[in-house]
C-alpha cells in the first residue's frame, strides 16, 4: 500500500552534495521516509534504466515507495564524474555502483544525471535520469577529456 506521496518530511539540505549523499543512502538502505523528503516540490521526474519517465512529484514518490519495498538493502557507490553549477541549480552526472546479484557478486553500474535545485526550503532533486553503460564503452577517463564534455572549470565558468 502507497504512502500518501502529498505529505513530505521537510528536511533542510543545505547543497545538492548533502541531498545526493542522503539519496544514495536512502535508496541504499530502502528507507522510503528519507527518500520522499528529497524530491523538489514541482517539476519532478524520473528515468529508471530501461523505463519511461515518471513525472510529477506524488508519481515519483510512489514509484520509488514501489521500487524501495522491492530491493534488498546494499551499499550503493557514486562517482561523481562531472558537476555543473548554476544560480539554484546543479547538475551531477554520476557514475553509480553495487552488488547487483549477492549471491555471486556480481556488480552493476548505471550512469545517471542527477538535477537539483535550491528551493525556500533549501536543496533537493528535480530530476534524474538513469541509463545502463553501452557494455562498459566508457571509463571514468572518458568523461573528464575535453574533447567529450565540458570541463568543470569551463561549466563553473558559465554562472
Amino acid at each position: 500500500m502507497f504512502m500518501n506521496a502529498a505529505r513530505k518530511i521537510d528536511y533542510l539540505y543545505e547543497s545538492a552534495e548533502q541531498v545526493e549523499l542522503v539519496f544514495y543512502k536512502a535508496f541504499g538502505e530502502g528507507d522510503f521516509l528519507l527518500m520522499e523528503s528529497l524530491f523538489a516540490d514541482t517539476g519532478v521526474s524520473c528515468t529508471h534504466p530501461g523505463s519511461s519517465t515518471v513525472v510529477g512529484r506524488k508519481n515519483v514518490v510512489n514509484n520509488w515507495e514501489f521500487i524501495l519495498e522491492g530491493i534488498p538493502k546494499t551499499t550503493i557507490n557514486r562517482q561523481i564524474l562531472s558537476v555543473t553549477r548554476a544560480q539554484g541549480v546543479e547538475i551531477h552526472l554520476v557514475l553509480e555502483s553495487f552488488v547487483a546479484d549477492k549471491l555471486t557478486g556480481e556488480m552493476s553500474e548505471v550512469f545517471s544525471t542527477n538535477v537539483y535545485i535550491r528551493q525556500e526550503n533549501g536543496w533537493r532533486l528535480q530530476m534524474q535520469h538513469a541509463s545502463l553503460p553501452k557494455e562498459k564503452a566508457y571509463s571514468p577517463e572518458f568523461f573528464f577529456n575535453e574533447d567529450n564534455v565540458m570541463s568543470l572549470q569551463a561549466s563553473t565558468t558559465l554562472n
